[in-house]
């Protein structure tokens, strides 16, 4: 990895703008006071594949500059994150902006701006509706920095071999499937889950559901006008019509707690989803509300606030089939000047 000064702009987001105009790779890379470019040679910049229980990632880690990560589950939409190497105090933002390095060619899509927002898991999120513009710009090729929210530095990932390696994601994504009673949503996948527990027989919250339920308004926090779908559900014991009931008092004591937190009651529904799908006893996960994160209320599909939405072909495209990959390089060590 190499770690190389910068000059110092006002703001992160000007510094970054900068890179996109002309030979910027070339001057960003020049050293000179400020602040720290952090990333890896060529050689060493490549995508990763991991999966942990249900949960599918593909990611590009930089030395001291933390990950770039696209990750989904289940019933869940794709979503994409930054992992910075430390935890950033506060609810910050990062800007993010993605360019075409030097060696492709010029009529690729336009070069992608946004705005990162800090969750509750000190990861910075991509907001959810330019997910498929950022991989979208990955597979043309582009490039991605990323200017850390707390100083002057600067972390570069590349998006050399993400053609390559996203057939390696689509596999995990066919293999994990659909979760079990997953609701759809508008574009056929929900963006979050979260699951309530509750005792045998009981619709009350304990402590470990209420610091559940303050984990999702922490991450809805700043989203405008989140849709949600409860639904409550329950183990095999007793009869059904008893199991009915208990699982839509469920639904309504988590939608009622959302509720008192702050969040809109008329954007929550809820579901009596009866017996867990593929539950035939007393099964304590059996017994829990699902809160689904299903959109927002009147989303648009557009960017965020003061941004141009990414062109329909590139936002819409599947970035694993209808996009194809862009030309890369030679692999390194086949006698190809960098």
């Amino acid at each position: 990895m190499r770690r190389e000064s910068r000059p110092g702009l006002p703001r992160v987001a000007g510094r970054l703008a900068a890179w996109l105009t002309g030979a910027a790779l070339v001057l960003l890379a020049a050293p000179a006071p400020g602040g720290t470019l952090y990333q890896e040679t060529l050689e060493r910049s490549d995508w990763t594949r991991v999966e942990i229980d249900d949960l599918c990632r593909l990611e590009q880690r930089v030395r001291h500059g933390g990950s770039l990560q696209f990750e989904t589950r289940p019933g869940l939409a794709v979503r994409a994150f930054w992992d910075p190497p430390y935890p950033v105090p506060g609810r910050s933002q990062a800007p993010l902006e993605t360019g075409a390095p030097e060696w492709l060619p010029g009529d690729g899509p336009a070069p992608l701006s946004l705005m990162l927002r800090a969750g509750p898991d000190d990861r910075f999120r991509v907001p959810d509706d330019r997910v498929q513009a950022l991989k979208a710009r990955l597979l043309a090729g582009h490039d991605v920095r990323i200017g850390f929210p707390d100083g002057e530095d600067i972390v570069h990932f590349r998006g050399i071999r993400f053609g390559r390696r996203v057939e390696g994601f689509r596999i995990c994504q066919a293999e994990q499937g659909m979760a079990e009673g997953a609701p759809e949503a508008g574009d056929g996948t929900a963006r979050e889950r979260w699951v309530v527990y509750f005792d045998s027989g009981r619709t009350a919250l304990d402590g470990e559901a209420r610091a559940t339920l303050d984990r999702v308004v922490a991450a809805l926090d700043g989203v405008e006008g989140p849709r949600l779908r409860v639904i409550g559900l329950t183990d095999a014991e007793g009869p059904d019509r008893v199991n009915r009931r208990i699982s839509q008092q469920r639904a309504e004591t988590v939608r009622d707690a959302l509720g008192e937190a702050g969040l809109g009651t008329a954007d929550i529904e809820i579901e009596a989803g009866g017996v867990a799908p593929g539950v035939e006893d007393e099964s304590r996960d059996a017994r829990r509300a699902e809160i689904w994160w299903v959109g927002e209320r009147g989303s648009s599909g557009s960017g965020p606030q003061g941004e141009d939405p990414a062109p329909e072909a590139a936002r819409d495209a599947d970035p694993a089939g209808d996009v194809p990959a862009a030309p890369q390089p030679v692999e390194p060590g086949d006698g190809t000047a960098w």
